[in-house]
């Protein structure tokens, strides 16, 4: 099923917007003046999608309808604010105290419906809030760091990232909202809609991710420390797992295709005509050649030359080459956007270098090596921002982004959407993002739903619009 738009009713008590999230450029962008909910509109759809329900209790709203293919429909809309009343026990110092602990908990209501008729229904209440969180402590991964702290050296720490572990806790909260098996499959189409969905929300903020380093000197324990880190380099080491990982796959490959090569040629085998033989061998060439030059293999085999009598032969040997180079097809198609685009943005004096190594590296025309975290803010978010497009992100994804401007000179900002267009092309992912930048759209307005122009229809069904607000 594919999420085709959105129906809100009353946002912040005023607002009614019918949302178109699909069109054939799979681009959708959000605009309108502050306090119109162009963030709010992206952090409802965020939120469903990773069982986030209590998102919507502090949520000024009527209703919210999420529209699928298929007539199906997932309806989200509130109950009467209820006084709950929570028992908790802390010891101080050895001693148990109990406090009861009070607050106002909303139910949020979830009904699926098809042609217009509830086909299943969940209420979001406090017991069930209740359940979600112990069930997320639950998942916690803390034998693992566990393990992984008695392993390492005495005097070095194991850092985690807490962006990383939310997003695999997130993936675990329909687990344990909706379980497999229970009641006999209970919720079980509201969860196979849910889960279906693939939803990555890239936020303003990106330059700096959160990590925190668990460990101490000298064998001695110490609290957890939180630290800072530049994402450009943590996306280097992340595509240098990718390529090594790769590495890891083509190996593996080669390994089995080499074991069966002698009992595949003495196997009847279609004969290869040189014409075929040379343009495949040439495509081989350029991409053994391309592999190399971004230190993904050191050296390339060497390349037959065609012979009528063994064409038979020759084209075992073509096939197995072609297969064991094939495993890195998808990972080169990502490199090769990622240089064009970023190359194209003419980084002042620098380009960037795949290196497989380090993953990849920022050089001065001088050939000099540079510290990523050095670069500005501006080619920070450009690199960061491609890159989690690229090779973050899965394929059939819905992409949410907020103001993807940031930071970004005018010039990259009008390059936006083109970039995303060719994204598309090759990852298969649809977007949605909310800008203030009549240079992001840069003459798209066909791709344009203005919250203030929404509003001002239902009043006046001439009303024009305004500019990008």
């Amino acid at each position: 099923m594919i999420l085709q738009g959105l129906s809100i009713k009353k946002l912040f008590g005023q607002f009614d917007y019918d949302i178109s999230l699909v069109n054939q450029d799979g681009i959708i962008i959000l605009t309108g003046p502050n306090g119109y909910g162009k963030t709010t509109v992206l952090n409802i759809i965020y939120n469903l999608f990773v069982a986030n329900f209590n998102y919507y209790q502090a949520l000024n709203f009527e209703s919210i309808a999420f529209i699928f293919s298929d007539n199906k429909k997932i309806y989200i809309t509130k109950g009467k604010p209820e006084t709950v009343h929570q028992r908790l026990i802390q010891q101080i110092n050895g001693v148990n105290h109990e406090t009861i602990q009070t607050k106002i908990f909303v139910n949020i209501h979830l009904d699926l419906q098809s042609n217009n008729e509830s086909i299943d229904k969940y209420t979001y209440t406090h017991n069930e809030e209740s359940k979600l969180l112990q069930g997320m402590i639950n998942n916690l991964p803390f034998p693992d760091l566990a393990i992984n702290l008695i392993k390492n050296q005495p005097g070095i720490g194991v850092e985690f990232d807490q962006d990383e572990l939310r997003e695999q806790l997130q993936k675990k909260a329909f687990d344990i909202v909706f379980p497999n098996g229970q009641n006999n499959g209970q919720h079980r189409q509201l969860r196979t809609f849910l889960c279906t969905q693939d939803i990555r929300f890239i936020k303003d903020q990106r330059i700096i991710k959160q990590i925190t380093l668990l460990g101490g000197q000298n064998n001695k324990p110490q609290k957890p420390e939180t630290l800072f880190i530049y994402t450009i380099n943590n996306f280097r080491n992340d595509l240098k797992n990718q390529i090594a990982a790769k590495q890891t796959e083509a190996f593996q490959k080669g390994q089995q295709l080499d074991n069966t090569f002698p009992a595949r040629i003495l196997k009847p085998q279609k004969k290869l005509e040189k014409d075929e033989f040379d343009e495949r061998i040439q495509k081989l060439a350029i991409k053994q050649k391309q592999l190399k030059e971004y230190g993904i293999t050191t050296t390339a085999p060497a390349i037959p030359e065609y012979n009528t009598d063994k064409s038979d032969v020759l084209a075992v040997y073509l096939d197995d080459s072609e297969k064991k180079t094939m495993v890195f097809d998808e990972l080169l198609g990502k490199i090769n956007l990622f240089l064009k685009m970023l190359n194209e943005k003419q980084l002042v004096n620098k380009e960037i270098k795949i290196d497989g190594g380090n993953g990849f590296s920022i050089v001065t025309k001088g050939k000099k090596l540079i510290d990523p975290a050095l670069l500005s803010s501006g080619e920070q978010q450009e690199i960061i921002l491609l890159y989690e497009l690229l090779f973050k992100t899965q394929p059939n994804t819905l992409i949410l982004i907020d103001e993807p401007e940031t930071s970004l000179h005018i010039m990259w900002q009008k390059a936006f959407v083109k970039d995303l267009l060719a994204i598309t092309k090759i990852r298969s992912i649809a977007f949605c993002f909310a800008t203030h930048s009549p240079q992001i759209i840069n003459g798209r307005w066909d791709l344009v739903t203005d919250l203030y122009t929404l509003t001002n229809k239902r009043e006046n069904p001439d009303f024009e619009g305004n500019d990008v607000g």
